[in-house]
């Protein structure tokens, strides 16, 4: 029979332990357990030291590796999102594809302008391309729906401007300037991808892009082809 101070140990134990959350949600479920295994301790002091005992080990080195995980996660998450800004600033104005431009041009003298000029076409005609397609379809961007953190765009999506420049100019120095090929894929690649990883557009959105680049690539391409075979032509007749 108990005593009225094991009764006063109960009721106490039961104010400390008493759940907060609805009996049904696994908090009250595991507050539940607690308050069993805390009666027991008075009926059973083996058990329930036992008991007590796994469960605060158990509790310490989950907190402990869920520390550990999150800060290691946030550490990861932070060193990709400043890859991928940094990506996506190098997108920016194409700033990046004309300073390669010109650095592939001072190392091949004799194609200079055709590489110049070749990259500066690719960018602007993908610019006005992607410009128009863009208040054509008015597609609103992911970051429209989502908390924009202020790095993207407040103009339409549809298609990616980042991708039709780089992939324009990309694959425009990649013919011009073969040995260095993978190097400029590579980095359009990247560029397009780190639109998506800051949700400044969609899948589509990339698609759309990279098939506007390697259109006025093209058109490019064949114009500095046919520039080339004229002043040939105009070459040999003299």
């Amino acid at each position: 029979m108990a005593t009225s101070s094991q009764y006063g140990i109960r009721n106490t134990i039961y104010r400390i332990r008493k759940p907060r959350s609805s009996p049904t949600s696994p908090r009250g479920s595991f507050q539940k357990y607690l308050k069993i295994a805390n009666y027991n301790f008075q009926t059973c002091l083996p058990a329930g030291m036992v008991l007590n005992s796994y469960r605060i080990s158990t509790l310490s080195t989950t907190s402990h590796l869920h520390v550990q995980l999150r800060a290691y996660t946030q550490h990861m998450f932070t060193v990709l999102n400043q890859f991928f800004l940094f990506l996506t600033f190098l997108g920016n104005y194409s700033l990046v594809w004309l300073c390669l431009a010109m650095i592939a041009a001072h190392r091949q003298r004799n194609h200079a302008t055709r590489l110049l000029t070749g990259t500066a076409t690719a960018v602007i005609l993908s610019f006005l391309a992607t410009e128009a397609l863009k208040f054509t379809f008015h597609m609103q961007r992911p970051s429209y729906y989502l908390l924009n953190s202020g790095f993207c765009p407040t103009d339409f999506s549809f298609p990616s401007g980042h991708t039709a420049t780089s992939f324009a100019a990309g694959l425009v120095l990649s013919h011009l300037d073969p040995k260095r090929r993978w190097f400029y894929l590579i980095l359009a690649t990247l560029i397009a991808y780190s639109r998506i990883y800051l949700h400044c557009h969609r899948p589509i959105d990339i698609i759309g892009g990279f098939i506007v680049g390697a259109i006025i690539s093209a058109i490019v391409l064949k114009t500095l082809r046919t520039k080339r075979a004229t002043l040939a032509k105009q070459h040999k007749t003299h």
